[in-house]
């Protein structure tokens, strides 16, 4: 018992430090993710706008970092905070969801704040829609 007591402590420690690195990785999340390409939000909507086939080939299911000015704020699903970007001239925009699975530093955001945004970029219907955001 005595020569079985120091291997049980031992696979103890290491199940309790793998657990801890997979609950720091999944804290992470959107924050880790490493981008594929950083742009504006009027150039994100622009982009949709000329040529939408080769927009979705550009940027639909990849990682952006999209800056922008908040021209709108409402809670989407689960109370999370959703923020429209301005792409000057039109209603439209780029609408940003922030991860629910994300810690952030803040909820809170006003029109007229300039924000810089990492998502996941989702579809193109009227408005350009990102999903998974945190705050960059």
């Amino acid at each position: 018992m005595k020569k079985l007591l120091p291997l049980l402590a031992f696979f103890a420690i290491i199940i309790i430090v793998y657990f801890l690195f997979l609950s720091k990785k999944e804290q992470a999340g959107m924050h880790s993710a490493p981008p594929d390409l950083t742009i504006s939000a009027p150039e994100l909507y622009a982009a949709f706008r000329q040529d939408e086939s080769a927009a979705n080939e550009m940027f639909i299911n990849k990682t952006v970092i999209v800056q922008g000015e908040i021209m709108e704020m409402n809670k989407g699903t689960g109370g999370m905070p959703r923020l429209k970007l301005y792409s000057k001239g039109t209603s439209f925009g780029v609408q940003c969801t922030l991860d629910a699975q994300s810690k952030h530093p803040r909820l809170e955001f006003h029109p007229g704040e300039v924000v810089s945004l990492k998502c996941i970029c989702m579809d193109y219907y009227n408005d350009v829609e990102l999903t998974n955001c945190v705050e960059e």
